[in-house]
């Protein structure tokens, strides 16, 4: 058997790179619909160039997550942080180059952070008046928190109680809303669904990667398996 030449290792190599590099557009661009603001197809100009420059300054997962988290807060029309307030409509091309976008919207990033303490602090003073045998809910607890501090509360907090704050309720609706209310494994619509944490490292934080939308009896499944 002829042994392979270094030419014909680099012409697989380089396209072996193409191929991963039209999976990961197609990834970022199917996600990137699927938030529903601005739809593009493969043509749409300067995208392959914003994609290409992207993922050279962020992981993958990262553009995914700041995706996911703009989506969340563009549709989300009680957020009103200020009077006048309004997301802005980015492209998907602007959207990954601009400074005060992409990385805004990270886990970390200032957009993502201001909307979740606001979000938290709204559930809060909703909350401030409910006790518990005489003391304050878990809940109200919230709004005098630092951004560090939140996390581990959320993170230490009995689950019960996580699953009736303000984050996991809006985050709740948001993820059958971006699964089109359909069960992921069975792909039933029109059922009562749960949303299923995949992951609990990110409670508090969570993403559409972190959580699976399903139907009662697959929900039951996947706790079993």
């Amino acid at each position: 058997m002829n042994k392979p030449t270094i030419a014909n290792r680099d012409n697989f190599i380089s396209a072996e790179n193409a191929c991963t590099s039209k999976c990961t557009t197609l990834a970022i661009l199917e996600a990137w619909n699927g938030i529903n603001v601005v739809k593009h197809n493969l043509s749409k100009k300067g995208l392959q160039r914003a994609i290409d420059k992207a993922v050279r300054l962020f992981a993958i997962n990262d553009i995914m997550v700041a995706i996911n988290n703009y989506g969340i807060i563009y549709h989300d029309k009680d957020y009103k942080p200020f009077d006048d307030y309004s997301t802005y409509t980015w492209t998907l091309p602007i959207f990954l180059g601009k400074e005060n976008a992409l990385p805004e919207f990270l886990n970390d990033g200032g957009k993502w952070i201001n909307y979740i303490q606001y979000k938290d602090k709204q559930s809060a003073a909703k909350n401030k008046a409910i006790t518990i045998d005489n003391k304050p809910s878990a809940t109200s607890k919230i709004i005098s928190l630092s951004y560090p501090d939140y996390l581990n509360f959320m993170r230490i907090m009995p689950y019960d109680e996580y699953l009736k704050t303000e984050h996991w309720q809006h985050f709740k609706t948001q993820a059958c809303i971006y699964y089109r209310h359909t069960c992921q494994l069975c792909g039933n619509k029109g059922f009562e669904l749960h949303v299923h944490h995949l992951t609990y490292e990110n409670r508090g934080r969570e993403t559409f990667l972190d959580i699976s939308v399903l139907c009662s009896k697959c929900h039951l499944k996947a706790h079993r398996d």
